[in-house]
């Protein structure tokens, strides 16, 4: 297993060259501001290998406290963004995932206005 920090970092220092078949990416989205989510999304799909006719498609996959608003949460105070499902699923869908599944589900211990988001996309 290799980490590395795919949101400021440059993915093409400690992975040059190298891709992957699954990348997990739990519990992370929620504490970055827009921005930042959307250097991971692309920095992991980069990092993601290509998958060819025939063989099994590779993976983007993890969980994330979102909104459940019709409208993403900018939570200033905190500096994070919030997604929604349909925001979430845009972004995988625009770095090039495709067949992405969102799933949302209450959870105790996060605020009513919130929940938490799982998502999976395909390359």
């Amino acid at each position: 297993m290799q980490v590395a920090d795919v949101v400021e970092g440059d993915v093409d220092v400690p992975f040059a060259g190298q891709t992957y078949d699954m990348i997990y990416c739990g519990s992370v989205f929620h504490l970055l501001d827009e921005a930042k989510c959307k250097k991971l999304a692309r920095n992991a799909a980069k990092l993601l290998a290509t998958s060819t006719e025939g063989e099994q498609k590779k993976v983007f996959f993890g969980k994330t406290v979102g909104s459940k608003l019709d409208s993403p949460l900018w939570k200033a105070e905190q500096l994070r963004y919030l997604h929604t499902k349909e925001t979430l699923r845009a972004l995988l869908e625009e770095v090039g995932l495709h067949d992405v599944t969102i799933t949302s589900m209450s959870h105790p211990e996060i605020p009513s206005d919130t929940a938490m988001l799982t998502f999976i996309g395909y390359k």
